[in-house]
């Protein structure tokens, strides 16, 4: 028969979950503590449950249980005490009762003491992974944080960029109006000019036909013709076409102003018929001159005979009074220069035979 003191040792099992220090001494503690518990682990269970009384007759008295499990254990630890109550007194049974009872206790508190330290590694465990959890959650927190530095340097330097982008747009829209102000003002420039070219065309046009050679009426008009045509096509009024517009302009005050003695060319009728003679003329401004042949024959005018009208018709008129007549010869006497037997020699030939010359006005005073 077994001796109730020699109750094998109940194993507990503790999972070894990772090389911690510490879960490998809970270990160490809970196998010393089952191990000393392990021989009372019998006497835990029959004591309590039992409740096993020594009559006096030595012999143990058992409640009946119904279920047959307990009851076949309620046997074989009737067995076992009947071999008690042979070997030993009631004393000896009830002491290791007693001592069954107490080594029942120890276990089941080695049993919770077990159970609590599986859960204290359980808990350590969770520990451990919510520690590894919050390292990589500190790792992407401070990754995000660099990231989130490195966006807000790019978000800088985008509104730093986009201000300076603001200020170039605002000086490129100032300096557009101030564009928009010059072209104005060019194409404002440009039109004065052009008006100011066409009115100096039509004055040329006015004019009188009859002038000195250098001051051609058909080359002034071509002159300003041209310096239109430059001014249509340019983009702006350049320095040079305005020096141009100046020189016609000058050139024609002086052209008004100015009393010229000349000789031309110039278209009459003689007996019906017309007729080109050389003639000595004096111009007094761009509307009158005054004119003799050389041949003496003809002695008249040239001037605009539709003064009132808005195109002037100038015309040669010899049919003048004979008071007029002599006011034109006086006139050509004084305009006559020195050497103009000379300057008409050379213009027209030595073979020109000037006929019926006179004097002039200072061969007339030292004659006197």
């Amino acid at each position: 028969m077994a001796d109730l003191g020699e109750i094998p040792e109940i194993p507990v099992e503790i999972e070894e979950r990772g090389p911690s220090k510490g879960r490998k001494i809970l270990t160490i503690v809970v196998t010393l503590f089952i191990g000393i518990a392990a021989g009372g682990a019998a006497l835990y269970f029959l004591g309590p449950k039992l409740g096993l009384t020594a009559p006096p007759g030595g012999k143990v008295q058992a409640p009946v249980i119904g279920d047959d499990a307990k009851t076949r254990e309620i046997e074989n630890l009737r067995r076992q005490l009947d071999a008690y109550s042979v070997l030993g007194s009631t004393e000896k049974i009830r002491a290791d009762i007693e001592e069954l009872t107490k080594r029942r206790q120890a276990q089941g508190t080695m049993e919770e003491i077990a159970t609590k330290l599986r859960d204290a590694l359980d808990k350590e465990e969770s520990y451990d992974a919510l520690t590894r959890d919050l390292e990589n959650l500190n790792e992407r927190i401070a990754s995000a944080q660099g990231t989130l530095e490195g966006m807000n340097r790019q978000v800088a330097e985008a509104e730093s960029r986009l201000q300076g982008l603001r200020t170039a747009i605002a000086r490129l829209e100032e300096q557009v109006g101030q564009l928009d102000v010059a072209d104005a003002r060019r194409q404002a420039v440009k039109a004065a000019l052009l008006r100011d070219v066409e009115q100096l065309i039509i004055q040329i046009r006015k004019s009188i036909p009859l002038t000195p050679p250098e001051y051609a009426k058909e080359a002034r008009i071509a002159r300003a013709s041209r310096l239109k045509e430059e001014l249509e096509n340019s983009n702006w009024v350049r320095p040079e076409l305005l020096e141009q517009y100046t020189q016609l302009y000058l050139e024609e005050i002086r052209i008004a102003t100015q009393e010229d003695y000349f000789i031309a060319r110039i278209p009459l009728e003689e007996n019906r018929k017309p007729v080109m003679k050389w003639a000595e003329c004096v111009s007094i401004g761009n509307r009158l001159v005054y004119f003799e042949t050389l041949d003496r024959k003809f002695t008249g005018v040239c001037r605009d005979t539709n003064p009132q009208g808005v195109i002037p018709r100038y015309e040669l008129l010899v049919d003048l009074p004979r008071g007029e007549l002599m006011e034109i010869r006086e006139l050509m006497a004084q305009y006559r220069p020195q050497d103009y037997e000379q300057r008409i020699r050379n213009q027209l030939g030595e073979e020109v035979e000037l006929v019926g010359t006179r004097p002039t006005v200072a061969q007339q005073t030292r004659a006197s």
